[in-house]
């Protein structure tokens, strides 16, 4: 890219601020795909989709986290993917794509990994959950009989990938009909986990 002309701010990224009468290279950039400018300050959009500025820098319309005045162009921080570009008097507007919350996924449980007790529910997941989510009571619900049964703790162990949860006392019993539902879990990588056992008949105990 190439700049030239009224230079107050360094808006011609030359690393000065004398005026230009012919053009002259914008220094440190490269693989631009378009520009915008300001009354002040200039934008670059790269290929890969981030943002340059500099110049004139009052009200932070660089977007590097300071209100200096850049004579060279500086990278906008926190963004990406970005598709185009705009720069007003003193702001700038950019085109993103849409953010796109992760998609829950399912998640199945074999009986052999549902132990059942006469006050609790030990449930063995595959994949590790996020410890917050997975501690967090509303996460769950449980019936027994087809009425739903209060728990009164929920705790999750790390290394065995065991959630216990806490029923009152002696609410289950041999030949009684169960089942759990999880729809606020989260993996490690923040991603939702729903699904549900049962309907099962409690056996003895363990």
């Amino acid at each position: 890219a190439v700049a030239w002309g009224n230079n107050y701010y360094g808006q011609l990224g030359d690393d000065s601020t004398d005026d230009r009468n012919v053009p002259v290279a914008v220094r440190n950039l490269s693989n631009v795909r378009s520009l915008a400018a300001g009354t002040g300050h200039t934008l670059a959009l790269l290929n890969e989709g981030t943002l340059r500025a500099w110049g004139w820098n009052e009200y932070g319309q660089l977007g590097d986290g300071s209100r200096d005045d850049r004579r060279l162009p500086v990278v906008v921080r926190n963004l990406g993917g970005l598709r185009s570009i705009a720069a007003g008097y003193a702001h700038n507007l950019v085109l993103r794509p849409p953010l796109v919350a992760p998609v829950a996924r399912q998640s199945f449980v074999a009986p052999s990994q549902v132990k059942v007790g006469t006050d609790n529910i030990r449930i063995f997941f595959a994949m590790p959950l996020d410890v917050k989510s997975a501690c967090y009571i509303e996460s769950y619900t449980v019936l027994v009989d087809g009425r739903r049964v209060e728990l009164e703790s929920v705790a999750y162990n790390t290394s065995t990938g065991c959630v216990t949860l806490g029923l009152p006392e002696s609410t289950l019993i041999a030949g009684d009909m169960f089942e759990v539902s999880w729809n606020d879990l989260k993996d490690r990588a923040g991603v939702a986990i729903t699904g549900q056992f049962g309907p099962a008949i409690a056996g003895r105990g363990d």
